[in-house]
């Protein structure tokens, strides 16, 4: 089955959004039923005309859209998915816009069953099979962490259990919807609670903004309570309820709900459902390796394995401190002695360790010339599906990805000094890039920490004047700068690099009343006003400001 419900004859209408069956999306594909409906959006059930293959298909509700703030937001969904990949988070391989402006991204479709509804079917899981389950959903959620995005709505509806082509099942990740860098997001600024509150840590609950990996790791935590109790850890009847409920401890212990689980299960989840975040697991790698001694047999190589994946690379030496170098020019780094390839997590496990390959043979010439012909056949097939795939609007342009090494201090970034650096790099990738905007959070004291997991991001767009149009972003590194680029037509206002810097703009927030310690979240983007730095805070409408671009004054008559 899929993952929600079954079509119905005419057309399904979701707050102004009217998609109906045999519907062509962007001329390539042709929609067959409705998988599922939230709050914010939708999911079809399509199939690619070309390829003749399945995919599940987004969409926002035109009800839910705040002009480009919310696009930016859908955007950013699409992008952190498919820059995440692995086998336990869902992949998105497209994305655009419907003739009347609303956004969609295309995902690989699944088959199978969210823990929602099987929680549903069979009631209380075995202790082993939840173990099992929560491992996989930390892998999924190792990789978001290591690029510092919290999930923030995990929850049994949002972990999906898809059947494979060999009969076996792999535990997905779903809904990256309301996903923020660790810091928080701009694009979130309207919401005061965002996420399933039976599933939200009490940090969460308390201030959305002030959140980090281990209110996902509590969200496991409430997650594995349910499969195992068919109840979560917390009733209540409201949100105040609850809350109250949270703080006081009021719930029944584990061990005492179900007298049957092992002890080193019970004293995982228990230990996710710290009210203190600092008494948590610090990390999904360390909640996997104690779930695996409840796991299946192989769950320690598992949770090893997650360990593996989310470790990034040992850092290459740093470039001269003035130079601005193309990644192009940086020497690679000398090949392995022998390539390996990391076991996905339902490989079995390695038991004798890798051994030395013989001397290596000379390859007969007939090899070598069937080779060429092969490679040949791949590069005309690739040709003709680019030519598939990248017609529509809205494919995402993953060979265009570039990066530049820069020397500069991650824990202070100001975006206006790297402006040209920016501008440069999104220039290699399209020649006409004009700069929209910028994005800036979290800001302490007039700066933004990159490397812990701030973000600073430049958005250019090209084809304003007609012809081939999209959008290259250029993202803020610890190490320097990085982009990407996608074919979602431009709809933005090209800006001049600001006068004002954001350390500058910060201040004459501070000096109009906005406390020195707020934590806050800035964007300069053209305005009726002229191009300013509007600056926000989570749930705080007296600390919006906007600060001119030119001047570094604070624009009068603040909303």
């Amino acid at each position: 089955m899929g993952r929600v419900g079954l079509g119905r004859p005419g057309a399904w209408v979701f707050a102004m959004t009217s998609i109906e069956p045999g519907q062509l999306i962007d001329g390539k594909f042709r929609v067959e039923r409705v998988l599922g409906e939230g709050g914010m959006g939708v999911v079809v059930l399509a199939r690619h005309v070309e390829l003749d293959q399945r995919v599940a298909i987004k969409l926002l509700k035109d009800g839910v859209l705040d002009g480009d703030e919310t696009v930016q937001r859908f955007m950013r969904e699409a992008r952190a998915l498919a820059r995440l990949g692995g086998d336990h988070v869902v992949r998105v391989s497209d994305i655009g816009r419907l003739p009347s402006g609303t956004p969609y991204m295309v995902m690989e479709y699944l088959e199978g069953e969210d823990l929602s509804a099987i929680l549903r079917r069979r009631g209380p899981l075995p202790a082993e099979e939840v173990a099992d389950t929560l491992i996989q959903a930390c892998a999924g959620l190792a990789a978001a962490h290591a690029s510092g995005l919290v999930h923030r709505d995990l929850k049994p509806a949002n972990l999906f259990r898809a059947r494979q082509p060999d009969g076996t099942t792999q535990v997905k990740v779903l809904d990256f919807g309301i996903a923020k860098f660790l810091g928080g997001t701009r694009l979130t600024a309207e919401f005061t609670v965002l996420g399933s509150p039976r599933y939200m840590s009490p940090e969460q609950l308390r201030t959305p903004r002030d959140v980090d990996a281990r209110a996902d790791i509590w969200a496991l935590g409430a997650i594995g309570y349910r499969l195992l109790t068919d109840k979560p850890p917390f009733e209540a009847q409201g949100l105040e309820d609850l809350m109250d409920a949270m703080l006081a401890g009021k719930r029944v212990p584990l061990a005492t709900a179900r007298s049957d689980l092992p002890s080193s299960l019970v004293d995982a989840v228990e230990r996710c459902l710290s009210l203190e975040r600092g008494a948590r697991f610090e990390s999904v790698v360390d909640l996997a390796r104690a779930l695996a001694e409840a796991g299946p047999p192989g769950a320690r190589e598992l949770a090893e394995r997650i360990a593996k994946t989310s470790t990034p690379p040992p850092a290459p030496s740093e470039p001269p401190p003035a130079a601005t170098v193309p990644f192009a020019a940086v020497p690679e780094p000398p090949p392995p002695l022998r390539p390996t390839l990391e076991p996905t997590l339902d490989d079995p496990p390695r038991s004798e360790p890798v051994q030395s390959l013989p001397p290596p043979r000379r390859t007969p010439r007939w090899a070598v010339a069937l080779g060429a012909l092969i490679l040949l056949g791949v590069a005309v097939v690739v040709l003709v599906l680019s030519g598939l795939l990248g017609a529509g609007v809205g494919f995402l342009v993953g060979s265009e990805q570039r990066e530049i090494r820069r020397s500069h201090d991650a824990k202070h970034i100001d975006p206006v000094p790297i402006v040209a650096d920016a501008t440069r790099l999104a220039r290699e990738v399209e020649a006409g890039a004009a700069l929209v905007s910028i994005e800036a959070d979290p800001v302490r004291g007039g700066w933004v920490d990159v490397s812990a997991s701030g973000f600073v991001y430049f958005a250019f767009q090209y084809g304003l004047d007609g012809g081939k149009s999209g959008w290259v972003e250029v993202m803020v590194e610890e190490r320097g700068l990085s982009t990407f680029r996608h074919s979602i037509p431009p709809h933005g206002t090209p800006v001049p690099a600001p006068a004002c810097s954001l350390r500058d703009a910060w201040k004459s927030v501070v000096q109009s009343g906005v406390p020195e310690g707020a934590t806050l979240s800035f964007e300069y983007r053209a305005r009726p006003n002229g191009a300013t730095w509007r600056a926000e805070a989570t749930g705080r409408p007296d600390l919006l400001r906007e600060v001119d671009g030119a001047s570094c004054k604070v624009v009068p008559g603040n909303p």
